[in-house]
């Protein structure tokens, strides 16, 4: 699997291998955050989902700062 930083140009570059890729690395963890805030797991998914979207809408703002 690439790294961070080949993953990260690739959804900028709108390649949905790379928008594949980065789900599955951290869809996850994410997960697992999401299902702490959420009411049950349904709406976690929901969450989950929405904050892939707004990820891959903004990721060409990423600066890679932080972690």
């Amino acid at each position: 699997m690439p790294g961070d930083e080949a993953i990260i140009e690739g959804c900028v570059a709108g390649k949905r291998s790379a928008q594949s890729s980065l789900y599955r690395k951290y869809a996850a963890v994410m997960l697992a955050v999401c299902l702490r805030y959420a009411q049950n797991r349904d709406e976690a998914e929901d969450i989950l989902q929405e904050a892939f979207l707004k990820i891959f809408q903004h990721i060409g703002t990423y600066r890679n700062e932080g972690s």
